[in-house]
């Protein structure tokens, strides 16, 4: 799944996941694998605030983050 494609490639820069509903919230708690990212497609998936968090701690190379339709779990605390 999800974090297995994570732990996988933690070269990826670009990752599109646009309206992958599937993907548990938690999922998004394990940025750690994420480092290398510079855009993350994550409109309309079930992010929350604690992933949202966990982002903007271990991926500081973003350049692009799609957050649009995001719903879920993402209020302005996040």
């Amino acid at each position: 799944g999800f974090l297995q494609i994570m732990a996988c490639c933690p070269e990826l820069q670009e990752l599109d996941l646009t309206e992958c509903k599937e993907i548990d919230p938690s999922s998004f708690e394990r940025s750690e694998f994420l480092k290398n990212l510079k855009v993350f497609l994550i409109s309309g998936t079930r992010i929350n605030n604690k992933g949202l968090k966990n982002l903007a701690i271990h991926c500081r190379n973003l350049v692009r983050l799609d957050l649009k339709k995001c719903h879920y779990g993402i209020t302005l605390q996040g």
